[in-house]
């Protein structure tokens, strides 16, 4: 079913060529691809390792090509033939992925045809910014509360945990927090930063109150045995979801996950999409950039920094001194669009280099 702006019903599409079982199986051989390539699938017991695909026996090569290919001319291309868009505009409109059961775990925004030199042929990005929604209710909440008048925040608060006892360290963090401390700094806005021993659960909870931006540079958990347990590793303990939800912030903005498995929501309870980045929402942000899995240390700082730049450079003008630019959670999906874009332009479209950007996406208005 596509809701589209302006039409009073919606638009029923048959995938005739795409089933259940199909979309199943992609998932299973995408987890299988991940495991193989040494793709980290951060859960919380022996068994959820089994289900995550630690164990999977060898696949084909091409699979992740694979996959985004039947993914392209399974489900994306007969949606994008009946809102006829053929050929690439030059404004980009937004879309917003609703995926259930199987498609949760799959990167619906990256599909397409790549890893041909001779006809490399299309992908959604051609076509569309993507973000996701759990729910239809949830983005109906977010575009109402996007529309309304209300004070801005542009405070952020950095979250960083490079180093934690009983955890692999993840180098980059410090990098990443350290630059994007700089960046915003630059631009007249005076970043909070708790790092290592700072990053307890009881004050980054009270912090999350008091700023509109929130990033998080640390390691994720997602318990697919308990979702609603799936959270953050602090340096105290893990931040859980059920402790984010109930929170109710006022007048937040945008939060950046940049953690590993972050959107990934459970198979069972699908529908309700529940998953680190819902949480978020449901605790009063307006968007979420999170991971559909583990995210490449080595390029995670660069996208983020990509990602913050551009909203600078595209965000609205402050008032009094000088000419300061807010953030401007409006532009975070083509902010993240244009970050990942850059490095995939960056390091092209072999498999390996495709894990550096795919895995990121956006939720919310």
């Amino acid at each position: 079913m596509v809701l589209v702006s302006g039409r009073d019903e919606p638009l029923h599409i048959r995938l005739k060529s795409f089933t259940y079982e199909q979309a199943d199986q992609l998932s299973r051989d995408l987890r299988s691809f991940l495991q193989q390539k040494s793709v980290r699938l951060e859960v919380d017991s022996e068994e959820d390792i089994d289900r995550a695909g630690r164990r999977a026996m060898p696949i084909e090569e091409n699979t992740l090509y694979r996959v985004l290919r039947t993914l392209w001319f399974s489900v994306v291309k007969p949606i994008f033939d009946i809102l006829e868009y053929s050929c690439p505009p030059a404004d980009r409109p937004r879309i917003w992925w609703c995926p259930t059961g199987p498609l949760v775990f799959i990167p619906i925004h990256a599909a397409g045809v790549y890893g041909s030199e001779e006809d490399p042929g299309f992908s959604v990005s051609d076509f569309v910014i993507s973000s996701y929604t759990p729910t239809v209710s949830v983005l109906l909440d977010k575009l109402q509360e996007a529309s309304e008048e209300k004070p801005t925040h542009s405070s952020v608060l950095l979250v960083s945990q490079p180093a934690m006892p009983g955890c692999r360290p993840i180098p980059g963090v410090q990098a990443e927090t350290e630059a994007l401390n700089a960046m915003i700094g630059k631009r007249g806005i005076k970043p909070r930063v708790l790092e290592n021993e700072a990053g307890t659960i009881d004050r980054v909870k009270k912090e999350m109150g008091a700023h509109g931006w929130v990033h998080f540079a640390c390691h994720g958990v997602q318990n697919i045995g308990e979702p609603l347990s799936s959270g953050f590793r602090l340096h105290d303990g893990l931040l859980q979801l059920r402790d984010i939800m109930p929170l109710r912030l006022a007048n937040t903005e945008h939060a950046f996950l940049s953690a590993c498995q972050t959107s990934t929501g459970d198979e069972k309870l699908s529908d309700e999409a529940v998953h680190l980045a819902a949480g978020m929402l449901a605790a009063g942000y307006r968007g979420v950039v999170a991971t559909m899995w583990s995210i490449q240390d080595q390029y995670g700082p660069e996208i983020a920094s990509d990602f913050y730049s551009h909203l600078l450079e595209s965000g609205k003008f402050t008032a009094g001194e000088g000419r300061d630019r807010q953030l401007d959670g409006s532009g975070a999906a083509r902010a993240l669009d244009f970050s990942t874009q850059k490095m995939r332009g960056k390091l092209g479209d072999e498999e390996r280099a495709l894990l550096a950007w795919l895995p990121y996406v956006h939720f919310g208005a």
